[in-house]
């Protein structure tokens, strides 16, 4: 959820079958079957979560050392989230700055739309990264805060990725 760079740098994928049944009944009487693909929308939510989670891994990746170049932000994100993220790791970088993953950083991520090649992920949780001088390692800041990242995700080439984050400080308690 990092605040520090991921949320401030900023829908029932809905497959019918595949096969049509009216094709099936005008097909010939050969022995031809016709297809039909399901979707496991089980098997989608969990992957739009996992791209959702190595965006994560990847900013943790490239904020220690600052790294606006990291080649897994580009596998993550893109767009405004993407820009806002390189643009804030350079900005740490040229201040000397890390962040790194606290003990108190939770996420909970729920996929609240599915629908085409877009998701929401609602990941209300605990910020409790680490800002730190890269030189002598002194925390700079280790405050903890809980909140709402709503983050859009899209499918792009096969592969979900996270294309702009919202971010609003509050107590994630079912409310």
């Amino acid at each position: 959820m990092t605040r520090s760079v991921w949320a401030l740098a900023l829908c029932a994928l809905v497959f019918g079958a595949c096969g049509d049944s009216s094709a099936e009944d005008s097909a010939s009487s050969s022995s031809s079957v016709a297809t039909t693909t399901t979707f496991d929308r089980a098997a989608e939510e969990q992957a739009v979560i996992d791209a959702y989670l190595a965006g994560l891994d990847a900013f943790y990746a490239a904020a220690n050392p600052p790294n606006p170049d990291h080649p897994d932000l580009a596998k993550t994100a893109t767009g405004p989230l993407l820009a806002g993220v390189q643009k804030n790791l350079t900005e740490l970088r040229d201040q000397g700055i890390g962040i790194r993953k606290g003990e108190a950083t939770q996420n909970n991520p729920v996929v609240k739309r599915l629908q085409g090649r877009a998701a929401l992920v609602e990941d209300c949780g605990v910020d409790g990264d680490v800002k730190f001088e890269l030189s002598t390692d002194d925390v700079v800041d280790d405050s903890v805060i809980s909140g709402l990242s709503l983050v859009k995700m899209i499918k792009r080439d096969g592969r979900w990725i996270a294309n702009e984050i919202t971010f609003e400080e509050r107590p994630c308690d079912g409310s």
